[in-house]
This record gives C-alpha cells, structure tokens and sequence, in this order.
C-alpha cells in the first residue's frame, strides 16, 4: 500500500528494526479502543444534520446560526469551553450584519500541558457555483470534514479520555468564497494564534474527505519534508497505517485546505483530502448518500490516531544541536505531558543508515550530552518520546551534529563565481589575500567545491563569509548551508558575512520589504528584524554609526559601469533590540531621487553577545575601497572577534521560562506576564514595539526557582503588537503581546 511504501523513506523504517522500537505493527490497545468508537453511521449522521441546516454560504441570512447550531452541538456532548470566534473579512462590502464570520472553538483543556495545543479542524460553509444563495448539501464539501471534528470530540467524550494536553476542535467559516488566502476563518485563527504567541503544537485538517475518483479508494495525504513539518506527515503515515490499514494515501507536498496558513506560519500541520475532484462539487448532487462513507471513516480514525499518538507519547518538536568542543549537545521543546516518561536519543552517520540508540533521559530533560562524537565526523540525531509503558513515539525530524574543535582560526569563503556581472574569479581571490595578507586563514572557494558542512565550520574560531553576486543569488553557498552555519553561531561561532543581500543567503527572501519576528532563524542567529531593498538603489559608500567604525567608499575600479563608483540593489537591513547599527547607506543622490531613497539607511549591524557574535554588512568587501576593506577586516578580527566564545562540553543550551505567556492577551491597561524559572536568579522583563523602541524596563529583581507573575502597566501605549522580554541568567524568552 502506498502509505507503507512512503513510511520506509520518511520515518526510516529500518532505523527501528536495529533498537525494535517503536513496534509499528502492534497497535496500542487504548487508540484502537478509541478509534474503534468512530462509526459510519454516526459520521453519516453528523453530515446529514449539517445537510439540513440549508444553506451554509458565508453571506446567507443564517450563518451565525449555522456557528450557534455547532457550538450547542460541542456542548451537548459535555464541552463547557466553547466559543463563536468571531471576525471581519477583509475587503467585502455585504451590508449589516453579514459581513462578520463565526468560527467555532470547542476546548478540552489539557490537565498537565494546558499550554500545548492540538487543532482538529475543518471548515463548516459551502457554496454553489453561480448562486452562492441556493441551498446545496455541501455534504462531501466540507460537512465531511466537520463531521469528523464533531465525531472525535463525541467518542473521546464516550470514552472518557482524558487529555494530557489541550485539544482545540474547530470548525472554520468563510473558506469558499475568500479560500485561504484572504481573510479566511483559519487565516483569522492562524494569525490570533500567533499575535496571542500560543504554543501550537500541530494543526490536523480535513477538507472533502468522503468520496474517492476510482476504485483504489486513495486519498491525499498531507506529507511535507520540511523543518518545521517532517514528522507531522511520517505521524500521519504510521497512524494510517496501524489504525485505518485498508486506506490507501498518496502523499503529497502541500497543506490541506485550512491548514495552509498555519503551515505559512511556521506551525506542523497535516491532515487528508480527496485525491481529484469530486464531480458534486459545488452542486446540489454533494449529497450523503453519494458519499464514500468508508473513505470518511478511515480518514476519521487516522485522524484520532494522530490526535491521540501525540497526547501519549507527544513527539519532541524544535530538535537543534550544539557543536561543543568536545561533545555534541541535543536540545528540543520541553513538554509538561504527564504521559512522557523520558526521551531516546539515536545516532547515524549516514541520514539513510540505521540509526543506533545512544542514550536516555527523563521527562524532565530537554537536552542530551554525546561525549561519544569523534572529531571530523558529521552526525545525523533524531530523539524519541516514550512512555510509562515503553511505548515509543516516531522520530523527530533528523538534525546535523559535529564536534566544534574551532583549532584553525580562520575560515574565508568566497560565495559567488566571476562571470557576467560579477568579477573575476581571479580578481576577488586577489583582493581577499590583500585583505587577510596579515591573519593565518584558509581559503575555499564554494563555487568550484560546496562541502562546508559543520565538521567542517566547526573546525574555526572565525568566518568571513562573503558573496559579490548583483542579482542571481541562487546558487549561494551559504543558502544551501544554513542550517550548519546556524548551528556553528549557536554553539559559539563568530561570523562576518558580507553581501549585497544578506536576507537571501539565509532565508532565500526576495521580497523588498520584509520583517520578521524573534523566533525566526533571520532574527535569532543574524539579529535581522527588517529589510528594505530597492533595486536601483545607487550606493557609493557607507558612512559609520558607531565610533570605532571607519567611512567605506567604493572603488570606482571596480564598478566601471555607468555610474562609476556605485553599486546597486543591496539590501538595508534594521537590527534587533539586542544588535547594534554600524553602518548607514551612502549616496551622492538627492534622498528624494530613485537612486537616493535608500540614503541613510542600516546597511551594517553587530551583535557580540556572550553566546555568539555576528557581523553583517550588506556591502561587499571586494567593491570597496582596498585600504578602507583591509582596515574594516583588522577590525574585525583584531578588536571584534578577538575572544573566543565557544561552547565547552559541560556548557548546556539556554532553555526558556516554561510557559511564558500574559493574561489577559489582548489587553486593555495591564496584562500578567506567568513565568516558570527552574532555577532562581536576577529577572528582567523589558517590551519592544515592532520597529525595536523599548517601551518599557523594568528593574532587575531576584526570584526563587518556581512560578511567577510579574504585572505590567501598559495602559500608555497605543493599540498594535508588542514584544515582551524576559531573561534570567541564562534563562530567556519572548512573548507577543496585543493591545
């Protein structure tokens, strides 16, 4: 069957055949009892009762009916928490009442983990084809989908379980006629979730899931090998196949339906949907009786079994690595789930190779030492929950280790090839041995060989990484690696990385004007929190911000084309709270000119923090000025990254407050911020508004080890979003706040 086939490649069935964990062909028996619950005819009931609500169209006279009539029916089985999450689409002009949109929210609140949430989802409007107004069944679009939601939320009621971890079902309005990428019901909740700075833990979303275009009975699968998702799909595939055996799913590398923005937002998300069109679709014939009742009950205990894996043995998210000196340290989101019992740790050399079991830890633990890693060598890691009765969850998504000696002292890596607009090859390893004439360094040119992996960036104390490509950026080194650079800076590393746009090396952004947020890898590691580019944009130099900081000019040499001594269509980049601005934009053009508007704009920022340093500057050193490049890199090297910072093998990894969050969010006045420290020490709480002015500080008190609350006066500031900080020692954390 497909699902078994997809199963070996993205969970690595033979990594487990090495440990015999988890066993994949025995179901456990309190998922199967669950899911055995789930029935055709129940399922089929729930459809038939949306069919006879009439119309479900986003503008008929009785959509928020159709939102009471759903959330009376949560209640009805025993759910007190339920809501109408209400909301404007955007752009509409419908008069009155119609143009506001009701979500319906029923929670189970988790009796360990309240703060870590799980959504099963689908949307509950349909719409016909040419007259939106006309009452259809919208039984297979999407009173399927709904009807799952509403079947899992009646049998784990049934059935009495009891839920480590908060459990949101939700059913969406206003998917047809805006989709989801306007203000749809899940773009609203997407967004909320994320302005409330929540800790979703994954989205499950089912969309048409109840008729099949052949005999195969095959549906989609959402499956997405990305960092965020990986283990969401290989979730999806094991929980199919152990507890719904006969359905057969093609996998597939996009999110269903409601879950795309959640999936834009960085959360895991997965779920099924029919794989083709159904010809009903959109029509008065979507009735019950043409649906493929059993599709639906397989996808409906697939998606329970998925539910319910993760309140058992819920599997570690954000898995990362330290490179030590002599260790590789393994850290990943911490759970309060009562059901845990402790973490396995396995390790390969090879992603494709049987992975080894390496070590364990307890519940409590989020992190791991391996003092067994041999230098030179690039490890593949993934980590494993189980539980009180030694069941094992599948894998996390894999992670790279290496050792990070850091005994060589510097690495300079030439990121571009010469050719069309770009200079010589020949040139630019000219100008870099002028430049580093004075410092021991080793060359390598990414251009000719890409293998800078982290066995290998660990080996450095110091890394200029530079590129002089003018436009086409995709074939950078540094976006390929990343992910390894990334993990070099959080073990220790100090990184010069120079090029006309930074925000693409990392990211791969394209975009001209972009922010983002603390938890992105852009802001975290590169301390970037906005971008600003425009093409023609002309720069002839870049004037210093901070003192110790010399004027850059370019070389007219080296640029020769018309004008002279510009460059062109580099990025301005405006820096974290934490970071520092050291270079501004230079043009002799007007500010009010196209070739000016970018004067005096961040092109430069700093960050020598105690856990890494990072220096980003978006000029290239090759079109400076010779003296002006070499004096800027002495800088660098001999006053900037002069102490080193790397990790040492007893050094742990900062772990944030445990659930951190502030009550109320939104606010009005005042708001709570709730922390949990595992140690005492000094804690300072400070907020940023969203173009990093600090607006308020408060001073530094002492607190025990335990939970706290500390309450913020905020009733001065404007509505919008804001970011509150709290650092402890080597404790820390963040929270977006909505006034």
């Amino acid at each position: 069957m497909i699902a078994f086939v997809f199963l070996q490649s993205v969970v690595g069935q033979k990594q487990y055949q090495q440990t015999a964990r988890p066993d994949f062909n025995n179901p456990r028996p309190l998922i199967s009892d669950i899911v055995s619950a789930i029935n055709k005819d129940s399922l089929a009931a729930h459809m038939q009762w949306m069919v006879n609500m009439g119309t479900r169209f986003m503008y008929a006279e009785n959509h928020r009916e159709v939102a009471t009539m759903i959330a009376s029916k949560f209640r009805s089985y025993g759910y007190n928490d339920v809501v109408l999450d209400s909301f404007r689409v955007i752009g509409e002009t419908v008069p009155g009442d119609s143009v506001w949109q009701y979500n319906v929210v029923a929670s189970s609140i988790g009796s360990s983990a309240p703060g870590e949430i799980y959504i099963i989802s689908a949307h509950h409007d349909n719409y016909r084809t040419n007259d939106p107004h006309m009452q259809i069944p919208g039984a297979d679009d999407n009173a399927s989908g709904c009807a799952i939601v509403l079947e899992t939320a009646r049998v784990l009621k049934v059935k009495g379980f009891q839920n480590a971890a908060t459990i949101r079902f939700v059913t969406y309005a206003a998917e047809e006629l805006v989709g989801y990428v306007n203000n749809s019901g899940s773009i609203h909740y997407a967004e909320k979730i994320k302005a409330f700075g929540e800790d979703l833990r994954l989205d499950i979303n089912n969309d048409m899931v109840a008729w099949a275009k052949d005999t195969t009975n095959t549906v989609y699968g959402s499956a997405i090998p990305d960092p965020c998702g990986d283990w969401a799909g290989a979730l999806m595939l094991v929980s199919a196949s152990m507890y719904a055996p006969s359905l057969k799913i093609m996998c597939g590398q996009y999110p269903t339906s409601d879950s795309y923005w959640f999936y834009n937002l960085g959360y895991p998300v997965t779920g099924f949907e029919e794989l083709g069109l159904n010809p009903t679709y959109h029509t008065v014939n979507d009735s019950v009786n043409k649906c493929n009742m059993d599709i639906c009950l397989n996808v409906a205990r697939a998606s329970c079994a998925i539910l319910l894996n993760e309140q058992l043995t819920p599997i570690p998210q954000k898995t990362t690595s330290l490179a030590g000196k002599s260790a590789v340290i393994l850290s990943w989101q911490p759970t309060a789930n009562v059901n845990s019992d402790g973490f396995r740790i396995y390790r390969s050399t090879l992603p494709e190779a049987e992975f080894a079991l390496i070590g364990q830890t307890t519940a409590q633990d989020s992190c791991f030492t391996d003092t067994t890693a041999n230098k030179g060598t690039l490890y593949y890691y993934y980590v494993a929950c189980f539980d009180h009765q030694q069941f094992e969850s599948i894998r996390t998504n894999i992670v790279r280790g290496a050792l990070a000696p850091k005994d060589r002292e510097l690495l300079v890596v030439k990121d571009s090839k010469g050719g069309f607009s770009n200079p010589s090859d020949s040139a630019v390893i000219e100008v870099y041995r002028q430049i580093f004439r004075d410092h021991p360094y080793d060359l390598s040119d990414a251009s000719v060989v890409d293998s800078l992996n982290l066995a290998i960036l660990g080996r450095y104390q110091r890394i200029f990484w530079m590129s002089n490509t003018f436009y086409n950026q995709s074939n950078s080194s540094f976006r390929r690696n990343y992910k390894d650079v990334s993990t070099y800076l959080r073990s220790g590393g100090q990184l010069f990385l120079n090029g006309f746009q930074p925000t693409f090396m990392v990211s791969g952004n394209k975009t001209t004007d972009k922010t983002w947020l603390p938890k992105d890898t852009l802001w975290q590691y590169y301390k970037i929190r906005q971008v600003l580019r425009g093409p023609t944009a002309m720069l002839n130099g870049a004037t210093p911000a901070a003192d110790e900081f010399d004027t850059i000019h370019i070389d007219p040499l080296k640029c020769p084309s018309v004008p002279v001594g510009y460059v062109l269509n580099l990025e301005c980049i405006y820096p974290s709270p934490d970071a520092k601005l050291i270079y501004r934009f230079n043009s002799g053009y007007d500010t009010n000119s196209v070739s000016g508007r970018m004067k005096g704009k961040p092109v430069g920022i700093e960050y020598l923090g105690d856990d890494f340093k990072v220096i980003i500057l978006s000029v290239p050193l090759y079109y400076m000025d010779s003296l002006d490049a070499k004096n800027l890199a002495d800088l660098v090297l001999f006053q900037k990254f002069i102490s080193h910072v790397g990790t040492e093998e007893n050094q742990l990894p900062a772990t944030k407050p445990l659930n951190l969050r502030n009550i109320p969010n939104p606010f009005q006045e005042s708001t709570t911020m709730e922390f949990f420290l595992s140690e005492g020490g000094k804690v300072h709480v400070s907020v940023f508004n969203f173009v990093g002015v600090e607006v308020l500080s408060l001073e530094k008190i002492w607190l025990d080890q335990g939970f706290h609350t500390i309450s913020l006066d905020l009733g001065n500031l404007q509505k919008g979003l804001y970011i509150g900080y709290l650092t402890s020692g080597d404790f820390s954390g963040s929270v977006i706040m909505a006034k």
